[in-house]
């Protein structure tokens, strides 16, 4: 009875020892949680608030990405306060650049790389964002040019993020043949990349178009005008596109309903052409204004507008800026009507029922830009 005795008061003070640990811990505990709960909406609100600002004043980007990384100064926000310091050294990087649609599109892609911290945040994975080509050293590969002075062909754009460089691919094309070339790529920083065609007159002799991919989406490209005997005979034609019967771009993220959250959607602008076609085509981005940011994305098909006679090659087509052609944040319900450069587009973005991949889209398009068709005799 006596060694019961014993073992009970021991195990009392074992109890009551492990208490006085114990609830002590379970309160740090809590504490953290909390100290962890707040820390991020606090954080969310700073993104958030920088977004806001800048998508009201987008000259002042810089001043806020800075007031955003100062803000930032909890251990717990470690990791994004690196990116957004990344963010800061790479729109400073191109500015740096001094090529005009680089820096015209630091404040957007500043507020998109902000919505893909966010959602890295919160525990989500950021969709990979497809890069633009905005300006290249040549207008066409001209093989009855000196190759001295065409050798190395240089690309100027955005979106070229580091990560995803081995996604970029370059084909040589004719017809259903292609050659792939990648090789020859090489990235001078995350706004330019070069190809090198020195040395490649024979091979160039075989194909006609030279092909610029980014993860099987096709980016632009350069026509290779073969070498003459004789000077052909060349000239110019304005044509100006049919009616663009329109496209519903694909639901990418979020549900279907804009709910009247805009959507805030921007349409760029695209012209290609082949030895015997040139086409326009559009790409087109429309963003819910709050979470969940319900998406619609993609690239519409070739809308084909002038057709060479038999006889005639297509030599470049020119006359008209590409690139974003307009954008605008949705208010109602109804169709909406956005003069751009290009013409009249009739858009619709909230609409009675779902949005995204089923209504919002680009309803039609009435061309007023003229293009300019350089064709030569075969």
């Amino acid at each position: 009875m006596k060694n019961l005795h014993l073992y009970l008061v021991r195990l009392g003070m074992i109890c009551l020892i492990a208490a006085l640990i114990i609830l002590p811990g379970c309160e740090m505990f809590r504490e953290t949680i909390n100290e962890i709960e707040v820390t991020r909406e606090e954080t969310l609100a700073e993104i958030e608030h920088a977004i806001s600002t800048i998508e009201n004043n987008s000259s002042a980007w810089q001043s806020t990405l800075e007031n955003l990384e100062k803000e930032l100064t909890s251990d717990l926000q470690e990791t994004v306060k690196f990116e957004v310091t990344q963010l800061i050294n790479s729109s400073i990087g191109a500015l740096s650049s001094n090529v005009v649609c680089i820096m015209d599109a630091i404040p957007t892609r500043a507020i998109r790389t902000l919505e893909d911290i966010k959602i890295r945040f919160l525990g989500g994975e950021a969709s990979v964002v497809i890069p633009t080509l905005c300006q290249s050293n040549m207008n066409s590969i001209d093989l009855n040019q000196n190759p001295v002075t065409r050798a190395v062909i240089q690309y100027n754009g955005y979106d070229m993020d580091s990560r995803y460089w081995g996604l970029y691919q370059v084909f040589l094309m004719k017809g259903n043949d292609s050659l792939d070339i990648s090789a020859k790529q090489k990235f001078q920083t995350e706004y330019q990349f070069t190809i090198d065609i020195s040395n490649m007159e024979t091979t160039l002799a075989s194909y006609d178009f030279l092909q610029i991919r980014f993860n099987g989406t096709v980016l632009g490209g350069l026509s290779i005008i073969q070498k003459q005997n004789t000077p052909p005979v060349t000239s110019t034609i304005t044509v100006t596109p049919s009616l663009f019967g329109g496209f519903i771009p694909p639901h990418t993220n979020g549900d279907r309903e804009y709910a009247g959250h805009g959507p805030k959607t921007k349409v760029y602008g695209y012209v290609g052409h082949n030895d015997r076609q040139a086409w326009v085509y559009f790409y087109m981005h429309a963003q819910e204004t709050k979470s969940d940011w319900t998406t619609a994305s993609g690239y519409s098909s070739h809308h084909v507008f002038y057709t060479a006679p038999v006889g005639k090659k297509i030599l470049n087509v020119s006359g008209a800026s590409t690139g974003k052609l307009f954008e605008y944040t949705d208010s109602n319900i109804f169709d909406d009507v956005i003069s751009s450069s290009w013409g009249t587009f009739t858009m619709v973005g909230d609409s009675e029922g779902d949005d995204a991949g089923i209504d919002t889209g680009i309803k039609k398009v009435t061309f007023t830009q003229k293009f300019a068709i350089d064709i030569v005799s075969q």
